[in-house]
């Protein structure tokens, strides 16, 4: 058994001081409602506001191609030209036959002109042949004669009449088979819709075109440029059309405006299309480049959900960041 003492420390008294003011700086600030901006990290691609395809109206093999990919066009330029020999020598039996359509008609008027002299001259004698008969100075036989040629002037002109109006409906025949062979012709000659930039040049001399097969891709002039991205279909509620959108293009903030929302959803990959309108993109940004990083501002009061599948987020931005990298289409 072990056994201790000792003595217990004597209490002291702590003096106790005047008292002290204590002043703590505080803040204060008004609860309000704002929108937070979401930062979206997608790959896009940036093209013309309209994009088409150039394809021919007529079958031949290409001749010769004038523009390469990425050239700028202007409406009406000649882009590739067709070989229509075929077409050609149409197009001259067709200037051919209209020559002598009018021709044809130009003799039919005069054929015209010289009825209807005969005819005026047929009914001058038979008047003076009526006369003279009335007063029994000419036989029966005589004024049936006469009666009988001012007869055969009036049919005459009637057929030559007849023949001028055939002649005017020949010109307009040939004028008509002229016009769709020339047609055909400038098929021949592909020409740019409008003014843009040459995309995609799928088509070499030596190549047979046939309609409907595709020669060419423009897009229309830089100056409406959109944006095409992928965006996860579980974010469809929080975008709508007309919503404010920036958008990086080769290192360069752009202002722009979701103008399509895509309602189908791509099964594979359950990601839709959004359609962003760059308001003033510039000059130089060149046709279906890569876009990433936009943002938009969901309507004052909306939530911010938590991502899906973050990589990087800043929560008190209400920002993330899904896809850092992905390949163009």
């Amino acid at each position: 058994m072990l056994v201790a003492c000792g003595t217990a420390e004597p209490h002291r008294e702590v003096p106790i001081g005047p008292p002290v003011n204590v002043t703590t700086a505080t803040a204060t600030a008004t609860a309000h409602q704002a929108s937070l901006p979401i930062i979206y990290h997608a790959s896009g691609t940036v093209r013309g506001r309209t994009t088409v395809t150039v394809t021919s109206k007529t079958a031949g093999d290409v001749r010769a191609v004038h523009v390469a990919a990425g050239a700028h066009v202007t409406a009406g330029q000649v882009l590739v030209d067709l070989e229509a020999n075929d077409v050609r020598a149409g197009v001259s039996r067709a200037r051919a036959e209209l020559d002598h359509a009018g021709e044809s008609k130009a003799e039919a008027t005069s054929g015209v002109e010289a009825a209807r002299v005969a005819a005026k001259l047929a009914e001058t004698s038979l008047a003076r042949v009526r006369k003279l008969f009335e007063g029994g100075a000419v036989a029966r036989q005589e004024f049936d004669e006469a009666e009988s040629k001012a007869q055969g002037a009036a049919a005459q002109l009637q057929m030559a009449e007849a023949r001028l109006r055939a002649a005017s409906s020949g010109i307009d025949v040939s004028r008509a088979a002229l016009a769709e062979t020339q047609a055909t012709l400038d098929y021949a000659r592909v020409v740019a819709p409008f003014a843009g930039r040459v995309v995609e040049r799928r088509v070499d001399p030596g190549t047979f075109a046939s309609p409907g097969v595709a020669l060419l891709v423009l897009d229309d002039d830089e100056a409406t440029l959109r944006v095409e991205t992928a965006v996860e279909g579980s974010r469809g509620a929080e975008l709508e059309l007309g919503d404010p959108v920036t958008v990086e293009v080769n290192g360069t903030t752009l202002a722009g405006t979701i103008a399509e929302l895509s309602p189908a959803v791509d099964v594979a990959s359950r990601a839709f299309v959004v359609k962003i309108d760059l308001r003033d993109p510039p000059r130089s940004a060149p046709a279906r480049s890569r876009a990433s990083d936009f943002t938009w501002v969901p309507s004052l009061g909306s939530s911010c959900p938590p991502p899906r599948s973050p990589r990087s987020v800043r929560s008190n931005a209400c920002s993330w960041s899904l896809e850092e990298s992905h390949t163009c289409a």
